[in-house]
């Protein structure tokens, strides 16, 4: 739902880890001098080593629950127009029951493996390794209101979004 902005929403975007960097003395070997974080260095280490990415949520997830009930309470204070929370963590327990619908975007294991290693360089090996590190699909499953394939190219996920926006604010407005 990346696209939900020019759907007519807000999209607050669950990524504000870089804006962080200069805040993590917990991670000091991953800040930049200029402050940001070198994502591929945190996402290589994390990625690799399933205790290390329990420790960084440890530390990320209740700075994210903050900023995000920030965001959320500064949203429905300024606009009626839904608010869409693009959140991979959120069957996360600090996460839940955030929002009033949970969309999954659900792609199978191998093809989301194919895509992370083009979109980040990655080999097929490391990629697959932080696919296996990810919550699992029963995990969403149980958390999940609408499921919205994405098995096809960016236009279909597009369409696919369209369509189900339109059905959400029909829903919305009492006019099914």
């Amino acid at each position: 739902m990346r696209n939900a902005k020019h759907l007519g929403s807000h999209y607050a975007p669950e990524d504000f880890i870089d804006a962080q960097g200069r805040s993590l003395p917990e991670l000091p070997w991953v800040i930049t001098p200029a402050g940001t974080i070198r994502r591929d260095l945190l996402g290589a280490t994390v990625f690799a080593n399933a205790k290390a990415l329990e420790t960084l949520n440890k530390i990320m997830h209740p700075r994210l629950r903050k900023a995000l009930d920030a965001k959320i309470k500064m949203h429905r204070k300024l606009s009626t127009k839904p608010l869409v929370l693009d959140m991979a963590v959120y069957p996360a327990r600090p996460f839940r029951s955030m929002g009033d619908l949970v969309l999954w975007v659900r792609a199978p294991g191998g093809l989301r493996v194919q895509r992370l290693a083009d979109s980040k360089r990655l080999t097929m090996e490391e990629a697959s390794a932080r696919v296996h590190l990810q919550w699992k699909d029963e995990e969403y499953k149980k958390v999940a209101d609408v499921v919205l394939p994405n098995l096809g190219s960016d236009t279909d996920i597009q369409k696919g979004a369209q369509e189900l926006w339109q059905r959400l604010l029909s829903q919305a407005s009492g006019s099914r």
